[in-house]
C-alpha cells in the first residue's frame, strides 16, 4: 500500500513538475523570438526605411499630377473650388489605389459620418460619390493582386446564382419603370437616379471580397471590433447632438 501511495504521488506530482518546465521553455522561447539580432534589426530598419522612400516618392508623384490636372480644370472652369476639388479627388484616387487596405480603412470609417458630411457642405449630388474615392480604386487594386497571385476573387460561389437573379431584376425595374419614366417629359431624370440606385444596392457587393482579404489575421478583427465600438459611440453622440439642434431650433 505504502509502494503504491508513494507511486501515486510520483505520477501526480511529475506532471506538474513537465508543465512547469515546458512553460519555461516556451516562455524562453517567446523571449528569445521577440528580441531580433542586430542584423535582423538592420534588415528591419533597411525595409522600414524602404517603405517611407516608396510611400514619398509615389505621393510626390500623385500631388504633382493632382496640382497640374486639377489647376488645369480650374483654369478653363474660372473657378478655384473646381481646382480644390479636383486635387482632393485626384489625390484621394491615386493614393487609394496603391494602398488599399488603409483605403477601406478610411472608407469603413468615412461612411458612418458621410451624411452629415454631405448635407453640411450642400447636398450636392456630387458628394453622395466621394466616398467611392476610396473604395472603387482600393477595389480594383485587390483585384488585380487577386489575379496576380490566383486568389479567388468570388469567395463563396454559392453567391452566384442569388447575385445574378437581383442584378437581372433590378436592370429590369431600371429599363421598364424608370426608362419609362424618362420618356415622360417632367424635368426629372429618373434614369439617372436608377443607375444611382442601382449602383447603391448592388455595387458595395464586392465589399466582401474586400473584407476577406482585409480581415486577414485576429489582429485586424479585434482592431475592427474596437473600431466599430468607437464609432457607434460617436455616432450616437452625433445623433443626440443633432436632436438638440432640432429641438432648440438651431436647425430647421
Amino acid at each position: 500500500m505504502a509502494k503504491r501511495r508513494t507511486h501515486a504521488a510520483k505520477s501526480q506530482t511529475a506532471p506538474q513538475g513537465q508543465r512547469k518546465l515546458k512553460r519555461k521553455r516556451g516562455g524562453g522561447k517567446q523571449a528569445r523570438d521577440a528580441e531580433l539580432s542586430p542584423k535582423e534589426q538592420r534588415q528591419l530598419k533597411r525595409k522600414q526605411r524602404r517603405i517611407r522612400q516608396e510611400f514619398t516618392a509615389y505621393a510626390t508623384k500623385v500631388m504633382g499630377g493632382a496640382v497640374l490636372i486639377g489647376g488645369g480644370l480650374g483654369l478653363l472652369a474660372g473657378s478655384l473650388k473646381i481646382s480644390v476639388l479636383a486635387i482632393a479627388a485626384i489625390l484621394c484616387l491615386g493614393m487609394s489605389y496603391k494602398y488599399p487596405h488603409q483605403a477601406l480603412w478610411c472608407f469603413f470609417i468615412y461612411l458612418p459620418f458621410s451624411g452629415t458630411i454631405i448635407y453640411t457642405l450642400g447636398n450636392n449630388a456630387a458628394l453622395q460619390l466621394a466616398k467611392d474615392g476610396f473604395y472603387l480604386p482600393a477595389l480594383v487594386s485587390l483585384i488585380q493582386y487577386c489575379r496576380s497571385k490566383k486568389l479567388p476573387i468570388i469567395i463563396n460561389k454559392s453567391l452566384w446564382a442569388p447575385l445574378l437573379i437581383l442584378v437581372g431584376y433590378c436592370c429590369l425595374v431600371l429599363l421598364l419603370i424608370n426608362g419609362s419614366q424618362q420618356l415622360r417629359p417632367n424635368g426629372e431624370q429618373p434614369l439617372l437616379m436608377g443607375i444611382l440606385g442601382l449602383k447603391v444596392l448592388v455595387g458595395y457587393v464586392p465589399l466582401l471580397l474586400c473584407s476577406y482579404y482585409l480581415i486577414s489575421n485576429k489582429a485586424r478583427l479585434v482592431f475592427l471590433m474596437r473600431l466599430t465600438a468607437i464609432l457607434i459611440i460617436l455616432c450616437c453622440l452625433l445623433g443626440f447632438i443633432q436632436y438638440v439642434f432640432l429641438l432648440t431650433g438651431i436647425c430647421p
